[in-house]
């Protein structure tokens, strides 16, 4: 198991990803928005009158047997696709260094390239970018050595590897590069740590050709008392000068909060900002981000005597070094240790600050936070914190950030949903306004390990269209962490089809009052309508579409609003929505239920009202049935993965077609 709780900043993890502008997103036929609605008019037609959307999902996973799959950072290449990069677990090699590149629209994957290490050593990818050609760059850990590899984006073949050595060769420990970022000249520039003779771990932040790989110029930091120095984000100004972020032990305060400005064309630093809290021991800067006038946000951990330590964010003046603001969100957790801090960091179009991490609080204990600040005096804008179920641990926490072309924010991360601290697969979105949750995302893999899924998204981009690709990893049965990565709808975290779980629908020749429909599935990526929102099913109802897509029979049952749904709710909100018509006054469907944890399940009777769906094919093969909310995308399950009775309605007989789940195909949305 990868470590997921340590107390220090996660590996991989930076402010927005590098991306080399906006791209648009491409929009598959009979796979979005407007034909799911269109669905409950006649998908046919109505099927051109708007795009379509393409969500999918892609898992991963090596041969080894523990089978560590990851993913640490995404990237968008010019050309809508996303490259991934992380860790895979191969049998032989151990754990290697991976990026993945996959089709925008579809998922697909279009290439895959593992680097393994020399003997057994732990390799991994913790950031990606690409430039404008979408050549991919990944930094991270080869053999101990501070590394990163350039790849073609055509076919992900290595072009150059940059193998970087502090001068203690004797001692060997890990060297890695933590973050990437390129210059107006495509240059890049790697920060992280090296093992330097009589200094041990430094601040190193390394500049390289982006043609060759060649070292152009190196600066290394040491804070003077041998501990470990460490960068953990760089970014690049509209000037190429470097500003890096992380910490520096000194002799006396321990771990110092430190922003450096380094002379892009040299490597001599311009200007340093180093803070220590009033508890002298960690403080810690994890994410930076440059604004528009070239002024400079840091994001990190403060630690301070009365509260500990402190969700912290400061603002300095990009041509000196002083600060401008600084504020530190205490979340009122008790006890010796409160584990907070921002761990990426970004400036919207206003240049306000939009800060994700973790806050810890008496009543919920730890929670993913977002607080935006006005970049003006650092004053709160608004504070978000989502709990997760299961408070008796409760580690939930934010580690990924991205911005929409409308201000609104999306935040990735886990949310401890279960006992065993078992964690989801989560990301939410919120209004830019108020902060308020707009939709959220929970995903949860199939493991039934005596310890649960520790599953997150450590990683996500926001794409041309608005729409948002997260990568982390997902808790499978049979193969441990995958290297997952997942496209949501941008205006409703909608994935695509769920995986199913059974159908039994039934018909008698001539007698369609005894036409009977059951069928439910289970699925952790399954979105709900807000309670309250514009698709409140008690005031929108829902529409159900049962089709069989290859001969393009449809039947569409509404489930109307009003006193028939009611929620399903737990101290934390509405855990999900039922809607109950034994009498069927309304319609076939005497029962629907939707959980927010995953579950999906609908029953319909031509007893009560006539169910407009018959058996009177030779054979069926395979059924989808879609629920859709108002003008929100449907959610479907797709049946005949197994078939076990496929017989027609015919001569007076009884037809009968019983199925269980098909996995949903890359790139295929519903119908």
């Amino acid at each position: 198991m990868l470590k997921n709780l340590e107390r220090h900043r996660p590996t991989g993890l930076r402010s927005l990803p590098t991306t080399t502008g906006r791209t648009t997103a491409t929009r598959a036929l009979f796979s979005g928005r407007w034909c799911r609605a269109a669905l409950v008019f006649g998908c046919l037609t109505v099927l051109m009158q708007g795009p379509v959307q393409a969500d999918w999902r892609q898992h991963i996973t090596g041969t080894g047997s523990s089978s560590r799959d990851i993913v640490n950072s995404i990237a968008l290449a010019p050309s809508g696709d996303a490259v991934a990069a992380g860790a895979i677990d191969n049998g032989g090699t151990g754990i290697d260094l991976a990026v993945v590149k996959l089709g925008g629209a579809t998922g697909e994957v279009l290439w895959q390239r593992e680097i393994p290490g020399v003997g057994d050593q732990e390799e991994a990818g913790l950031d990606v970018v690409v430039d404008a050609a979408g050549d991919a760059y990944v930094a991270g850990e080869l053999d101990l050595y501070f590394s990163v590899v350039k790849f073609s984006g055509a076919d992900g073949s290595e072009i150059w590897r940059a193998e970087i050595d502090g001068t203690n060769t004797t001692f060997r420990i890990p060297q890695l590069a933590q973050s990437l970022a390129l210059d107006a000249s495509g240059n890049v520039i790697a920060a992280g740590h090296v093992n330097n003779a009589g200094t041990a771990r430094d601040f190193a932040v390394v500049k390289l050709d982006a043609a060759t790989g060649a070292e152009l110029w190196r600066l290394t930091l040491d804070g003077g008392d041998g501990s470990p120095d460490i960068a953990y984000d760089v970014a690049v100004d509209a000037s190429n000068d470097v500003i890096a972020a992380g910490k520096l032990e000194l002799l006396g305060s321990d771990d110092d909060f430190t922003v450096v400005k380094i002379d892009g064309a040299t490597g001599v630093e311009i200007w340093r900002y180093r803070y220590d809290g009033t508890e002298s021991f960690d403080d810690v800067a994890f994410a930076v981000a440059i604004n528009s006038a070239g002024d400079i946000a840091a994001g990190g951990v403060i630690d301070n005597t009365a509260t500990r330590e402190d969700f912290a964010v400061v603002k300095l003046a990009g041509a000196t070094g002083d600060e401008l603001w600084r504020r530190e969100i205490d979340g009122g957790g008790g006890g010796k240790v409160s584990y907070e801090q921002a761990n990426v960091i970004a400036f919207d179009s206003a240049d306000d600050v939009v800060a994700v991490g973790e806050l810890d609080n008496i009543a919920a204990a730890q929670d993913l936070a977002t607080v935006k600040l006005s970049g003006a005096d650092g004053s709160i804008l608004w504070r978000t914190e989502i709990n997760g179920r299961d408070e008796s641990v409760a580690y939930d926490v934010g580690l990924a950030l991205g911005i929409d072309s409308n201000d609104d924010v999306f935040a990735g991360g886990r949310l401890e949903n279960g006992p065993k601290m078992a964690f989801d697969y989560t990301v939410v979105k919120l209004d830019s306004a108020t902060g308020a949750e707009i939709w959220r995302t929970e995903a949860d893999g199939n493991s039934r390990r005596a310890s649960p899924g520790q599953e997150e998204v450590r990683a996500l981009v926001v794409d041309g269209a608005d729409n948002v690709i997260a990568g982390g990893f997902l808790d499978d049965r049979d193969t441990d962490e995958d290297f997952t990565v997942t496209k949501l709808d941008g205006e409703t975290g909608v994935v695509g089809p769920l995986r199913g779980g059974q159908i039994v629908m039934t018909d008698y020749d001539g007698k369609p009052q005894r036409r009977k429909l059951k069928a439910g599935g289970f699925d952790k990526t399954l979105t709900m309508p807000a309670a309250g929102g514009p698709y409140d099913p008690r005031v929108v109802g829902a529409q159900v579409t049962i089709m069989n897509p290859d001969t393009l029979e449809t039947a569409v049952i509404s489930l109307p609003a009003g006193p028939g749904w009611r929620t399903i709710d737990d101290p934390s909100g509405p855990l999900g929505y039922s809607y109950g018509d034994n009498r069927g006054d309304n319609g076939p469907c005497r029962g629907f239920e939707l959980r927010r944890q995953g579950r999906m399940r609908l029953a319909c009777s031509g007893k009560t009202a006539p169910l407009p769906f018959s058996l009177d094919e030779p054979a069926q093969g395979v059924m989808v049935v879609s629920v859709s909310f108002g003008g929100f995308p449907s959610q479907c399950i797709k049946f005949g993965g197994t078939v076990t009775r496929d017989q027609p309605a015919e001569s007076g007989g009884k037809g009968i077609f019983k199925a269980r789940r098909a996995p949903p195909v890359t790139g295929e949305a519903c119908p």
